[in-house]
């Protein structure tokens, strides 16, 4: 990299120091006072951002298009780049791209060319090599076929909401007058408060290659530790925001139910219609049983009617051997009968993993847009912050709504009869989803954890 001069009246300069003292003195430990004053510059750098005055990015294309994207990016990144970022594929790269981008025009470009006063753009441009670098190895490692999707969403991910729904209900029940609901869930789930995130920081960076730049590797650590780890996943695990996406479930289920009700009614007045939807859904049966025959299972793969996820649903969540215990001996049984039978196991696993591979509302693209629009609205600058209820007392209201939402799609589908669910059930549930928002985040992070961990080849030497 080329020299820099670097401005002695900066406030990254004592930063940089301080790091180095304490990669020198090998200090892991983080207290919670070091993530208040890392968010306070975090917040210091977004106000740094805005007041360079950055125009507001405009498009004559398409909004979310690939050439509006590919303008977006041209518009952050320098010239040299532009023929590079032409070449991206369309998804996920230039997705990913055009998010990480914004993220470093406002928290890297705000201090890189203003507090460290330089013209030269090889900093940037290695940024941009590190990405690609990290893109092209997780797209290998998904492309090869060496991870195993099912035993990750099936299994390791249902075992950690497991441990999370018991450390909870534990906290609930016996929590001794010394004790809050955090520091009790940390005891029950074994989690070490300088351990996260910075392992799921240093997972990314073996994976981006070694950063032999102390500035670059700096930049890296705010950007995972405190940015997107930390500020950002903050307001992910708020309890407004995960009963806002319950009850945005639930407006899609009853709006289903309504439309398949409509369709069914005018069925029934129509002798054809309902041939047809008879033949429709016999078909659809034989795709999911022929479908089994283009994806082989493998010999090592576990049963797909063992895994971990049947567990969770049936016992951890909907409790099912004291509410429906025929029913649950019911279900076990037939557990038996499909796990000696090769074909109904492949039957069974494309019935259910069939929908969710040709689902479109949860496709990459649309995610990735969908979460830059919420930080980024004008595609310029980082959003305001959101005004939401964070007391009890504001919450209220909205978890009364959230429940009542809940019951009703439950008796929509009947499961408060073939379940034996109750109001109660859905308060509870509530309840455990808002009890405390650090637990929530736990969760969060340990979930990444276990994604890395299959996703990241884990070289013998480095263990």
């Amino acid at each position: 990299m080329s020299t820099i001069l670097y401005n002695t009246n900066s406030s990254l300069i004592p930063k940089y120091q301080r790091n180095n003292l304490l990669k020198s003195n090998k200090v892991r430990s983080r207290s919670s006072l070091t993530n208040n004053q890392a968010q306070d510059k975090l917040h210091t750098s977004n106000k740094d951002a805005s007041s360079n005055n950055l125009p507001i990015f405009n498009s004559p294309h398409e909004k979310n298009s690939v050439k509006y994207l590919q303008q977006l990016c041209r518009s952050i990144y320098s010239e040299s780049l532009h023929q590079r970022i032409n070449q991206l594929k369309p998804s996920p790269d230039l997705q990913i791209n055009a998010f990480v981008a914004l993220i470093f025009q406002n928290f890297v470009k705000s201090w890189y060319g203003v507090k460290i006063p330089t013209d030269d753009d090889e900093f940037i441009t290695e940024l941009f090599n590190l990405l690609q670098n990290m893109i092209q190895y997780l797209a290998n490692r998904i492309n090869d076929g060496s991870i195993d999707w099912e035993a990750l969403l099936a299994d390791d991910i249902p075992v950690i909401i497991s441990k999370h729904i018991h450390g909870i209900r534990e906290c609930k029940l016996n929590l001794s007058n010394n004790e809050t609901t955090y520091t009790k869930y940390c005891k029950l789930t074994l989690f070490e408060e300088d351990k996260y995130p910075y392992i799921i920081t240093d997972f990314l960076k073996k994976t981006i290659g070694n950063t032999d730049s102390m500035l670059q590797s700096s930049m890296l650590d705010s950007l995972f530790n405190v940015l997107l780890l930390n500020h950002i996943m903050d307001s992910i695990v708020e309890p407004y925001y995960v009963l806002d996406g319950i009850n945005k479930v639930c407006s899609k289920l009853k709006a289903k139910k309504m439309d398949k009700l409509k369709k069914k009614a005018a069925q029934y007045r129509n002798t054809t219609l309902s041939f047809i939807s008879i033949k429709d859904k016999f078909k659809r049966l034989l795709s999911y049983m022929t479908s089994s025959r283009i994806t082989p299972t493998r010999s090592d793969m576990a049963s797909f009617s063992n895994r971990y996820i049947f567990s969770l649903l049936t016992v951890d969540v909907l409790n099912l051997p004291l509410r429906k215990p025929l029913f649950f001996g019911l279900l076990r049984a037939t557990q038996l009968i499909i796990r000696k039978s090769s074909a109904i196991e492949s039957i069974l696993r494309n019935v259910i993993i069939h929908p969710f591979t040709k689902s479109q509302s949860l496709t990459p693209e649309k995610v990735l847009a969908s979460i830059r629009q919420l930080l980024f609205p004008t595609d310029t600058i980082l959003g305001p912050r959101r005004i939401i209820p964070t007391t009890e007392e504001e919450l209220e209201p909205i978890k009364v709504t959230t429940i009542g939402n809940m019951w009703e799609v439950c008796q929509l589908y009947r499961m408060d009869t073939l379940l034996g669910l109750e109001k109660v059930d859905m308060e509870n549930f509530i309840e455990t989803c808002c009890l405390e928002k650090r637990c929530n985040k736990i969760l969060v992070w340990q979930i990444l954890e276990c994604l890395l961990a299959h996703l990241v080849e884990i070289n013998v030497d480095d263990v």
